[in-house]
């Protein structure tokens, strides 16, 4: 499932989108323009960094406690 300006949902409603998700057992992947920290699973943040006139963009994760797998990683894509 997809979901697209997430921002605009309280944390309740994003822990029900989760909810429905995981009894479904789908995966949701949310677009916000800042980083939602849900209980469960992991988010990533999208960063655009120039250095030296080339342009690079940046996958920082952050995986919640609640998960018990790594907590963080990053690559660069």
């Amino acid at each position: 499932m997809f979901l697209d300006e997430a921002a605009r949902l309280d944390a309740k409603s994003i822990d029900t989108l989760f909810e429905i998700c995981d009894r479904l057992e789908i995966q949701l992947i949310i677009a916000a323009p800042e980083n939602i920290r849900p209980e469960k699973g992991t988010t990533y943040k999208l960063v655009r960094k120039v250095f030296q006139n080339h342009e690079h963009m940046h996958v920082v994760g952050l995986r919640s406690f609640a998960s018990g797998l790594p907590v963080s990683g990053s690559a660069v894509v």
